[in-house]
């Protein structure tokens, strides 16, 4: 009796955990296809789901500074420095493929440029003036 617009209480009904509004006056066609063909590389976050088996190797990580090293030991990583170049000590498997990843191991990936995760937007329902619809 309240509602600002018919179905109005529908739409709210959805508005729970990771969701968001997306207004715009565009045609519902072309707001599905826009939003089902992006889709983009991310750097996976704690309690992710790991998508491949990544491990490192012992030996010179050149893509580290020696101003790192306090970080990469903090993460779990044996590492001394050798020549002006941090040197991972003895192998470590960073994270297997299908297991959970821990804070240390998503920011170790994060540190390797591994982007593991990706983001996409996923539309749940769409309502306009007088109508209400669910698209899962």
């Amino acid at each position: 009796q309240e509602e600002v617009a018919e179905h109005a209480h529908l739409l709210a009904a959805e508005l729970k955990g990771h969701r968001g509004l997306f207004f715009t006056n565009r045609e519902p066609e072309e707001v599905l296809q826009a939003f089902s063909s992006s889709e983009r590389q991310e750097f996976a976050r704690s309690g992710s789901v790991a998508s491949e088996t990544v491990a490192l190797e012992a030996g010179p990580l050149q893509q580290f500074s020696v101003g790192q090293l306090d970080q990469l030991r903090r993460l779990g990583l044996v590492c001394e420095v050798k020549k002006g170049q941090v040197c991972l000590m003895e192998g470590k498997t960073i994270c297997k493929q299908g297991q959970t990843l821990s804070p240390e191991s998503a920011k170790v990936l994060e540190l390797l440029a591994i982007k593991s995760a990706t983001f996409r937007v996923q539309l749940v329902c769409q309502w306009s003036p007088g109508s209400f619809e669910m698209l899962e």
